[in-house]
């Protein structure tokens, strides 16, 4: 989880250079009257390193993703950047007393869904992979030895990408121990 922050806040950083890049790069692109004062750029970029975790953790994004599709994680991450955006602007224009860029602010929150969106959807594609190839597993007792104890086993079967591995089966009655269901041993009641 630790790595997982971490890299959350470099990609928030790196959303943030590049907002202000974006718009303060060219007087062409996006003309402005003068900069924003250095020590309101950094006051701004410290907010959103405290802001954006907090949120992505509040919305759950730092709870295993295991079950969820990408699609999922996208949509959490949006959510966890739009309040983050929110509380982001609310704090800049409501507890500092110079007002911050509303272009850098939005270009900002936008790059930010952006890149933790990409890392998430990434990391989460090379596990997968990583999965399939047997490495990076859950280890499943299934209780039961009967008709939906191996559905519960096609299923795990069949997404192999979750990274669940059942290592044997429990039964409810003695006669099935030593029998096997999809597969998997039945050891014991």
């Amino acid at each position: 989880t630790a790595l997982r922050v971490l890299l959350d806040m470099l990609l928030v950083a790196a959303a943030f250079v590049g907002a202000y890049g974006l718009r303060f790069g060219s007087p062409r692109t996006w003309p402005y009257p003068e900069l924003p004062r250095t020590e309101e750029t950094f006051i701004v970029a410290a907010l959103a390193l405290v802001i954006w975790p907090l949120s992505l953790r509040a919305m759950g994004l730092y709870r295993p993703q295991r079950q969820k599709t990408p699609l999922d994680e996208v949509f959490g991450v949006f959510k966890a950047t739009l309040v983050a955006g929110l509380l982001l602007v609310a704090s800049a224009y409501f507890i500092r007393d110079a007002r911050y860029s509303r272009g850098t602010l939005a270009l900002f929150t936008g790059l930010s869904f952006l890149g933790i969106s990409l890392a998430r959807v990434f990391f989460k594609e090379v596990l997968q992979a990583l999965r399939r190839r047997g490495y990076n597993l859950r280890y499943v007792l299934v209780l039961g030895a009967g008709r939906l104890a191996r559905q519960v086993l096609e299923q795990i079967d069949l997404h192999r990408e979750l990274g669940f591995r059942p290592v044997a089966c429990l039964s409810v009655t003695r006669k099935r121990v030593g029998t096997s269901v999809a597969g998997v041993e039945v050891i014991g009641t």
